[in-house]
């Protein structure tokens, strides 16, 4: 049983703004591992929630990540019926996690691009070199613009979510 009353991630902690969505998928049988409800002067540009299947499961971990991604498609098909959302904003599934785990997230353009930057982050982290310059008044400033898009959506695909649970 899920203990939805004290849940946590791996991260340590879920952004208050995201935990609806989070243990509302829970109840449908998605098993999240991670989330972010984005940032704009650090860490994600968008919401996303990592999806994985259970761990005490190991033998049945392929078979339950493809029946979780498949919950989440229908999820997401109900969803976008007759709601017109632009590519940008949608939230799609993501296979960037491996077999063993997806994230949802939508962000387009702007997520493409920070996991880019994470990549060039951690080669030089692995370099002993200091990252630097990553979060500059630019970027700072596009994401105020374009974040509070991406997470109003996450917030409809949530109270759609509740519903579904009964909330």
């Amino acid at each position: 049983m899920i203990d939805l009353v004290n849940m946590n991630d791996e991260w340590g902690g879920i952004d208050k703004e995201i935990l609806d969505a989070v243990v509302s998928l829970n109840k449908l049988g998605i098993i999240t591992d991670g989330s972010c409800y984005g940032h704009i002067d650090k860490s994600s540009p968008a919401p996303w929630i990592g999806v994985g299947a259970n761990p005490e499961h190991d033998e049945k971990l392929a078979e339950e990540t493809k029946i979780a991604k498949s919950k989440m498609q229908l999820l997401f098909d109900e969803f976008y019926t007759k709601r017109p959302t632009s590519e940008n904003v949608k939230i799609i599934i993501d296979d960037f996690g491996g077999s063993d785990s997806f994230w949802i997230h939508n962000g387009g353009e702007e997520w493409k691009g920070w996991r880019v930057d994470v990549d060039e982050v951690v080669a030089k982290i692995k370099r002993g070199e200091k990252p630097t310059g990553y979060f500059n008044d630019e970027r700072k400033a596009r994401r105020a613009k374009t974040l509070p898009i991406y997470q109003k959506e996450m917030d409809e695909f949530a109270a759609f979510l509740k519903k579904k649970v009964g909330e």
